[in-house]
């Protein structure tokens, strides 16, 4: 029988998504949207029955705009149908997670090609919206309503608001985690 991990990966494949194995537990891979590119990490808890997957912002979060960035996470978390984002305030970073439990239910592409995606789709939507309030152009109530102009806030299903490319683009390797985490800016 085949354990989780190889599950994973053989749909990873039957869905045309290249990855790259980490360890025992880990998947990196990536995507290219319409507008960010961006590493997906992708964890199998084979003791728990979970998949978890993560998609770090490469924007990093200055103290300065903390404050602003809580509120415009909290706006979007309410929106999202699946997944939500995590703000790591002492670490400037911004990561949306989507997982699920499988318990006894068997794993297939259909599952995982809509967790994966509702999580690039949904990265992919709202960094327009996290460039806006960091560079601090507008609110993070403006900024969440101005994601209706392109793409119906909460509708994370990458098939209808995002082209995704699942080509890994980018070449910062993971460090830890979620990828190196320097400390935040002052500015």
């Amino acid at each position: 029988m085949q354990n989780m991990m190889e599950r994973v990966m053989g749909l990873l494949e039957a869905i045309a998504i290249q990855f790259t194995r980490i360890d025992d537990r880990a998947l990196r891979t990536g995507f290219s949207g319409r507008n960010v590119t961006c590493e997906t990490l992708i964890l199998v808890d084979e003791k728990r029955c979970r998949i978890e997957i993560y998609s770090p912002c490469p924007a990093s979060i200055p103290r300065r705009r903390l404050q602003a960035m809580m509120e415009l996470i909290a706006r979007s978390n309410s929106e999202l149908v699946m997944g939500h984002f995590d703000l790591h305030p002492e670490q400037g970073r911004l990561i949306m997670t989507t997982s699920i439990i499988l318990g006894t239910a068997d794993l297939d592409s259909e599952i995982l090609r809509h967790l994966l995606f509702a999580n690039w789709a949904a990265m992919d939507a709202h960094f327009p919206a996290i460039t806006a309030v960091l560079s601090g152009a507008v609110s993070p109530k403006e900024a969440i309503g101005r994601l209706g102009d392109e793409a119906e806030p909460g509708n994370n299903n990458a098939s209808e608001t995002t082209e995704v490319n699942p080509q890994p683009r980018i070449h910062r390797p993971f460090g830890g985690r979620f990828g190196r985490i320097t400390g935040m800016s002052d500015n």
